[in-house]
């Protein structure tokens, strides 16, 4: 068992990551057409809405006893049904999400093979691999995962000094709004 403020820290990792890999990843994809000031724009809406949810859901807990989670937080205040369509969706989501990581991550680690490797078996050797941390211990999963936050957050400082040379700033002063939306 961790200790406790190794366990903040764990989630507060284990959270990040996942924000930044999916989030912060995919925003430039979505929103890099718009330009650069509609992408900052539709960024620091959804860090508002985001920050709205989280302290609205931060109440709602409040009010539960202690050990609530999301579905007993809709059950309660939403009904049973809505609890149990609110599960599926989750389900589905998260199920999406997974599929999603295993599949850009298999074609990530066939890449790295000379002869090539199917996707197929580039996602199970990445699967694989992970599960042996996860099925090891809460601890081993805790370290690959400092391990990997680490190695976005140094990819991340080495990688803007590498690309500032090559920025036009001519593409910076465009602005196409109505392409937010989508």
């Amino acid at each position: 068992m961790l200790q406790p403020k190794k366990r903040i820290l764990s989630a507060t990792l284990l959270i990040m990551g996942s924000m930044i890999g999916t989030g912060m990843v995919g925003m430039p994809t979505a929103q890099g057409g718009s330009g650069l000031f509609p992408s900052y724009a539709m960024l620091l809406f959804s860090w508002f809405y985001t920050l709205c949810c989280s302290r609205l859901l931060l109440e709602a807990c409040s009010w539960l006893p202690r050990g609530a989670h999301f579905m007993s937080i809709v059950s309660h205040f939403l009904g049973k049904r809505t609890a149990i369509s609110c599960w599926c969706f989750y389900a589905i989501y998260f199920y999406c999400a997974v599929i999603s990581h295993i599949a850009g991550a298999g074609t990530v680690v066939g890449g790295f093979f000379q002869h090539g490797l199917s996707d197929m078996i580039a996602s199970i050797v990445f699967t694989l691999f992970f599960a042996g941390f996860v099925y090891n211990s809460l601890q081993a999963s805790d370290r690959l995962n400092r391990l990997l936050m680490l190695g976005l957050t140094l990819t991340c400082f080495l990688f803007i000094p590498i690309i500032s040379p090559h920025i036009n700033f001519n593409y910076l002063k465009e602005t196409h709004w109505p392409q937010i939306l989508p």
